[in-house]
């Protein structure tokens, strides 16, 4: 770890980890032009003027990361690479980015830290440790470099993500241990570690309660990862709810109607959510908050977001989250979702009465007789 932080190579791509890569990938490329396409594919283009390395490509909705133009049998084709050093991509991105750039004559490929992962075809997936040994193959000790800076910044890359890669922890162990890595903030790796843990469990909550009407969806923020477990109901207040996993939290939410009236709206918003948890059809278990609260007894985010939660580990009785499995947090998610869907007659007309009151609210400004409960 000294010799890392010591490599400039290293402290440089700190300030902007995938931006650095490609930047550097694109230097080395225009420099080595024939040379550095082996590093991603099995091609050999005898003319360097028929090769072309290009980052930050702009297309009509997207940037591609870096971009490898080539003519082979004149006829030009693209290499597009999406570097996902620090973050973690979604399949709907990967989606997006094959629709956007078109997949004739156009090779597809993921660079990540993390361990091989399902992604969707064609996209290939090339992990840094694959780059690294690439690398060393046509970099070696008998390349011919244009000067002995350039071997100096190379083979310090080489190294540099050769650790990195090496020091990335890939074991599965199908606990809730993915705040347990504190060295890998040491080196800026932490981000990518969470991500790849929280994808990984979000698609085994999707497993388990396959079936159910819910979706999983996964995101990040403020250094945790973020799994939402989600019902949609589709009714003139659309309203979202369901169960958020952010570190040690294990929340019930409600994400609710906007009303003209921002006052009125957070009223009925509390109202909702104080008779859920009154009835025992949502918010079980949960204790009342003493920080982050917008409501009475209740935690929230605006305009909608409204939320009470308990702490994992102390429910699961452990001195650690390390120590709760995949399989005890995804049992208590289908058995709570389970008891939602036994109740959710009972919410819809609860619901009903709020919708009439907001109803009401709005005749009143009218001058116009309400409805009655």
């Amino acid at each position: 770890m000294d010799n890392l932080f010591s490599s400039p190579i290293y402290n440089l791509s700190m300030c902007s980890l995938e931006n650095f890569h490609t930047c550097f990938w694109k230097w080395v490329g225009n420099t080595y032009k024939k040379e550095f396409l082996k590093v991603f594919v099995d091609k050999v283009i005898l003319d360097e003027n028929d090769i072309e390395y290009t980052d930050q490509v702009p297309l009509s909705n997207f940037k591609l990361d870096f971009e490898i133009k080539i003519n082979e049998n004149n006829q030009e084709k693209r290499i597009i690479i999406e570097n996902k050093i620090k973050s973690f991509p979604s399949n709907t991105q990967l989606e997006d980015y094959l629709k956007e750039a078109g997949t004739k004559n156009n090779t597809f490929i993921l660079t990540s830290l993390a361990p091989k992962f399902d992604i969707p075809k064609p996209w290939k997936y090339l992990s840094y440790t694959e780059i690294a040994d690439n690398m060393s193959k046509i970099f070696n000790k008998n390349f011919k470099y244009k000067n002995d800076f350039h071997k100096y910044l190379i083979q310090d890359y080489i190294n540099v993500i050769r650790y990195l890669s090496k020091n990335f922890p890939c074991d599965k162990t199908e606990k809730y241990d993915f705040y347990s890595k504190e060295d890998l903030s040491q080196v800026g790796l932490s981000d990518i570690y969470i991500k790849w843990r929280t994808s990984e469990f979000a698609n085994y909550i999707k497993k388990y309660i396959n079936g159910c009407d819910y979706y999983v969806d996964h995101s990040f923020h403020n250094k945790k990862g973020t799994i939402d477990i989600v019902k949609t109901f589709t009714h003139k207040l659309n309203f979202d709810i369901g169960i958020q996993i952010e570190g040690n939290q294990y929340r019930y939410f409600i994400n609710t109607f906007n009303d003209e009236s921002v006052e009125l709206g957070n009223q009925l918003r509390e109202e909702l959510a104080k008779e859920l948890l009154e009835k025992g059809y949502w918010f079980l278990n949960t204790q009342t908050p003493k920080k982050s609260k917008i409501y009475k007894s209740f935690c929230g985010y605006k305009p909608g977001f409204i939320y009470r939660y308990f702490l994992i580990d102390k429910f699961f009785g452990v001195d650690n989250l390390e120590y709760v499995s995949y399989e005890q947090i995804a049992e208590k998610i289908y058995q709570d979702i389970t008891n939602l869907d036994k109740n959710i007659v009972a919410i819809l007309k609860i619901v009903q009465n709020i919708d009439i009151k907001a109803t009401n609210h709005l005749l009143e400004k009218l001058n116009i007789e309400s409805i009655k409960l």
